[in-house]
């Protein structure tokens, strides 16, 4: 999974507005799951995102987006907004 710049941004964004400096939080990846690390807290939040192409009746292309949250993917989303609500909780 690649880490879009909306995606950082908006994770960036809403640090920022909780407080928090560029120096106490960090992302990382591994294992296909993007992590976000705060500093002094012992948990990490992390999500996957799933982009999927499907042929409609017309012929023509659909995206759809579904994100994962959790180590294991325990928790299915299906918008960005699901996720940064989420993170805000969290953090």
């Amino acid at each position: 999974m690649k880490f879009l710049k909306s995606e950082h941004k908006d994770i960036s964004q809403l640090l920022s507005n909780k407080g928090l400096t560029v120096n106490q939080y960090s992302f990382r990846k591994k294992k296909g799951l993007l992590y976000i690390q705060i500093e002094g807290k012992k948990d990490e939040f992390c999500f996957y995102r799933k982009t999927t192409s499907e042929l409609n009746s017309d012929m023509k292309f659909t995206e759809s987006t579904t994100y994962w949250v959790g180590q294991k993917k325990e928790i299915r989303l299906k918008s960005w907004e699901e996720v940064l609500k989420l993170i805000d909780n969290w953090a």
